[in-house]
């Protein structure tokens, strides 16, 4: 009797320990990340949000990389000599704080509001501050052959 209790037991703590590596391992995985991200904004969770993304590297890397193609293919195209395609990394450096600082505002606007336009902004009225990754795209004119 003895015996089979100690079994038992054992059997019972090693299910409690591939139990625990288990969860802990879920709990590293992208898959959890990216689900604890979906409930943060169901929840309007900002601080949940930012704990599982880097808002700032996240925003910086993706204008980078879409600045920088816009740059490329202009270049490819015959658009910019070597001075112009130095002239516009180094404009593109200039406005790069505010665009990853704007993308930060809409992200967490879009966490706590469910939107990124700003409500509060009476109808007709475009704040500076307030204009989409998208639109800014589109305003600073990086598009191919824009330059």
């Amino acid at each position: 009797m003895k015996r089979s209790r100690l079994v038992g037991l054992g059997a019972i703590a090693i299910l409690a320990i591939c139990s625990a590596i288990g969860y802990w391992y879920w709990t590293t995985t992208p898959m959890f990340s990216l689900r604890q991200v979906q409930l943060a904004i169901e929840a309007h969770d900002v601080a949940k949000f930012q704990k599982h993304i880097d808002i700032e590297t996240t925003s910086s890397r993706l204008i980078d990389d879409v600045l920088s193609q816009s740059i490329h293919e202009a270049a490819r195209g015959g658009d910019l000599t070597d001075l112009g395609t130095s002239v516009a990394g180094g404009l593109v450096q200039l406005i790069k704080p505010r665009l990853v600082q704007a993308f930060r505002e809409q992200a967490v606007r879009l966490v706590e509001e469910g939107v990124f336009e700003d409500t509060s902004a009476p109808v007709g009225h475009e704040l500076e501050e307030d204009v989409s990754l998208a639109s800014m795209y589109e305003q600073i004119g990086v598009g191919s052959g824009s330059f």
